[in-house]
């Protein structure tokens, strides 16, 4: 009977654990000839230059925003990631982009990444609305991580109702930063990368808890 009520306990530990667990919304692996990215993305926006694939990966050489032209539920709970790397010290900005619309708007749209602008070999984690950054940077940053070049790096964001969070990670899993800050009540999610030489973004995932 004891064993009976262990396995039973376990049994309910498991379905506690998948009743929590992330569900794939989209992911990108960019694997198709370079160039636009193509639908669901849409690219150039705002007026800025648009993000190309390269070698499998959305990289550009100055700040270069895409959005997934996918609507979502702004009370749910969302985790973004992916690969990113750049060639120039002055290159490790790249941001998740959330707007609070779903029809596109550089005014509604907030930013959680990596401001790479005068940080000299390094990310310094931000959460901000994107017009403010593009003017004036944010009022407050996160912690400064010094990054190398032609490494790849994986950047993670998760929204929730209750908070923001932005962190970056190596490859092993590592943390080697992150930054926490008002929620934001997200409908489209998409992209930002690039400041000088060339920054890229790739194995693009996401979720939903």
């Amino acid at each position: 009977v004891h064993g009976r009520s262990i396995m039973a306990f376990a049994a309910l530990v498991l379905l506690a654990a998948a009743a929590h667990a992330w569900t794939p919304v989209f992911s990108d692996t960019f694997a198709r000839p370079d160039g636009l990215p193509g639908r669901p993305w849409v690219t150039p926006l705002a007026g800025l230059p648009p993000l190309n694939i390269v070698s499998k990966r959305l990289c550009a050489t100055t700040q270069s925003p895409a959005m997934i032209n996918i609507t979502v539920d702004p009370r749910g709970t969302y985790r973004v990631s992916y690969v990113f790397s750049a060639n120039s010290d002055e290159g490790f900005e790249t941001y998740v982009l959330a707007s609070t619309k779903a029809n596109f708007s550089l005014n509604s749209t907030f930013i959680a990444g990596c401001d790479g602008g005068g940080s000299g070999g390094a990310c310094t984690l931000a959460i901000c609305s994107a017009p403010q950054m593009m003017r004036l940077g944010c009022e407050q940053y996160g912690p400064v991580i010094p990054l190398k070049t032609d490494t790849l790096y994986v950047m993670t964001a998760i929204l929730q109702p209750t908070q923001t969070s932005v962190s970056v990670s190596d490859l092993s899993g590592q943390v080697l930063g992150q930054y926490t800050a008002s929620p934001i009540p997200v409908a489209m999610f998409g992209l930002i990368v690039g400041r000088q030489g060339l920054t890229c973004a790739g194995n693009f995932e996401l979720d939903k808890l």
